[in-house]
């Protein structure tokens, strides 16, 4: 994206400011949701030299972890959380330029970019469900790069480029396996936007599936040298994958399209609440905008076919993520956050659309209503009290000081609770059967009456010596 330095640098600034601004009070947390601490406490629990998979059963893929293992590896256990949250701020900042990117390759026009790259930090910083480590927070970024590649090389795609992206989208998938279902979008994307012979494509195809089974070598390196390269398969891939063989075709079916129905329910009912801030006239005023928008696109179609594949695109994407999402069975609000992406291209592809006249007034409303509400919270959070020192933190610190006060470094304990699950590694205590959760004991969260019984198990065998 060539431009003024001018240009670049103030594009910076106003990304930079909005990440701190949506961000920075999440730098003194711990943790804001409890996979967040357990995964942390899992990662940390590796560290000591407990095996994923065997001596810790979990279903999240394996990268996750790896995300988290060189923090505390390198630096401390208070402080490792902290510099997590700084990581994340970076990864943000990467994202938007990759929003950027992509978006120049598509529209050429930089203050497209700029308010697609402000939507996409706004998404992922302004509401408090966004602000945790998830794996679909992390799968975004592979998934961006694979895009931002494949957008770049719209002639001739190399079979070194092609590799990259599948490499991409298969370490996408092995932070969340719900990336799949944007991996098939951006596939399609290389398939609608490459200008290649129907042939060069399949031939590309291949090199991308090969991508992909290097990023599958890679992330089962660890299992296949700890002897849990099967349990890893098991726990991560096939439980979900045959959830429903368990039923016959006729429950099966009627219940995943009860779960489709219902859970895209809860999502419009969240996206009308929450990303459209609880106000009526917010969500009337975007139905508006999109709507005009769709009518205007279809009724004067793009004099570029490019443009025309585009739209189709993020469209196939975005109703293939809500069905993604719909199949998980259990909606949360993080969920949401698989959607920023494809979102920021969206208002992309509108605002690029939208009449000469208006197209200014949009983007400068846009940006100043970025920055107003990012602000008005930001001043809000730091006015509290305990803004740098959170209540949850110094609970937690407390907790763990009690832990190592009472436990020799050998004891292991138990916390059965669903907060204040960052008191494994504050106080540097192993679980006494591999439970970072409890709720991973309980086969009506984990639908594995199996590894119920096998924990109970373990946990009787090995009593914790202290049980919180």
């Amino acid at each position: 994206m060539k431009a003024h330095p001018f240009k670049i640098a103030g594009f910076f600034s106003l990304i930079i400011s909005l990440i701190i601004l949506t961000r920075f009070p999440t730098i003194f947390y711990h943790f804001h949701d409890w996979d967040e601490a357990e995964l942390m406490s899992i990662s940390w629990a590796m560290t000591q030299g407990q095996i994923l998979y065997r001596d810790i059963p979990h279903f999240h893929p394996i990268l996750h972890f790896f995300i988290f293992l060189p923090f505390f590896y390198l630096t401390s256990t208070n402080l490792a959380p902290h510099l997590i949250k700084i990581f994340n701020m970076v990864l943000i900042l990467i994202g938007a330029i990759l929003i950027a990117r992509i978006t120049w390759s598509w529209f050429k026009n930089q203050w497209i970019c700029l308010a697609a790259s402000l939507f996409f930090i706004f998404g992922l910083g302004y509401h408090e469900w966004a602000w945790s480590s998830y794996g679909e927070f992390y799968m975004l970024f592979p998934i961006l790069l694979s895009l931002d590649i494949i957008s770049s090389n719209q002639g001739y795609f190399t079979p070194v480029k092609a590799i990259c992206t599948g490499f991409c989208l298969g370490v996408a998938f092995f932070i969340k396996q719900v990336a799949l279902f944007d991996g098939i979008a951006v596939g399609l994307a290389f398939f609608l936007i490459n200008k290649m012979r129907f042939s060069q494509k399949i031939k590309t195809a291949g090199y991308l599936f090969a991508g992909s089974v290097i990023a599958a070598s890679v992330a089962f390196i660890y299992p296949f040298f700890h002897g849990t390269l099967m349990s890893t398969i098991h726990s991560t891939i096939l439980i979900t994958a045959v959830a429903y063989t368990k039923m016959d075709l006729v429950t099966s079916s009627s219940l995943l399209i009860r779960k489709i129905f219902l859970s895209c329910s809860d999502m419009i009912n969240i996206l009308s609440n929450e990303l459209f801030l609880n106000q009526k006239w917010v969500m009337a005023a975007v139905s508006v905008l999109l709507a005009g928008g769709l009518v205007r696109f279809l009724f004067k179609r793009p004099k570029q076919e490019n443009k025309l594949r585009i739209f189709f695109l993020l469209i196939f994407w975005f109703f293939f993520d809500l069905l993604g999402l719909s199949l998980i069975g259990r909606f949360f609000h993080h969920y949401l956050i698989e959607l920023i992406p494809v979102i920021s291209l969206l208002l992309a592809l509108l605002l690029y659309h939208t009449p000469s006249f208006l197209k200014p007034i949009s983007i400068a409303g846009l940006i100043m209503g970025f920055f107003f509400l990012c602000t008005h919270q930001f001043i809000k959070e730091i006015q509290t009290a305990d803004w740098s020192k959170p209540k949850d933190v110094v609970r937690s610190e407390r907790i763990a000081a009690f832990v190592r006060q009472h436990t020799h470094a050998s004891d292991k304990i138990f916390i059965n609770a669903d907060k204040a699950l960052d008191v494994y590694y504050l106080s540097e205590r192993l679980s006494c059967n591999g439970i970072y959760m409890s709720k991973v004991m309980d086969s009506e969260h984990t639908n594995d009456s199996v590894l119920e019984k096998e924990r109970r198990n373990i946990f009787v065998k090995n009593l914790p010596s202290l049980f919180l």
